[in-house]
């Protein structure tokens, strides 16, 4: 009886045996198929991930063209804008005649102008700007309106590419 006992143990490790090197194999067959499907997802999101950034270089180098062209065009806004304040300033300087600069008061070298204490007053009846102020303001003026309009330039862009 033993004999019997020991055989049916025996087939029974077997049986069991054979069970387990089948799911082992069944286990490992999955465990390899999950393995190369994770490795070709992750070659498929490496491609998409390098379209994408492509693509972003693509629009960046496009965007800061666009943008070298309007800061080309602003420069080329000022340096006009410039020329004609430049030539109003020269203008305003040739219409400022001797009699007129002569009749001008003396500074009277006192502490105190007519304008403000402690500063020779530098407005009379007529309205007078030094030429170095009417030339930096004729530079700030021509900077100015050429940095506005390339700055409108660039806001019209962005309200084209995201209307609210």
């Amino acid at each position: 009886m033993f004999t019997q006992v020991r055989d049916y143990l025996v087939a029974g490790f077997a049986v069991a045996a054979l069970i387990s090197s089948i799911g082992w194999r069944v286990t490992s067959l999955s465990l390899e198929a999950e393995k190369s499907g994770r490795a070709a997802d992750k070659a498929v999101y490496e491609a998409a991930q390098q379209m994408a950034k492509a693509k972003a270089l693509e629009e960046k180098q496009k965007i800061e063209k666009e943008y070298n062209e309007k800061a080309k065009k602003a420069d080329a806004i000022y340096d006009a804008l410039l020329a004609k304040y430049s030539s109003a300033v020269v203008r305003y300087k040739a219409n400022q005649s001797p009699a007129i600069r002569a009749d001008l008061p003396a500074s009277s070298g006192s502490a105190e102008g007519a304008d403000r204490p402690g500063r020779d007053s530098e407005f009379y009846e007529g309205f007078f700007v030094r030429m170095a102020d009417a030339q930096v303001c004729a530079v700030n003026t021509a900077r100015l309106q050429s940095a506005r309009e390339w700055a409108l330039s660039i806001s019209t862009d962005k309200t084209k590419e995201n209307p609210r």
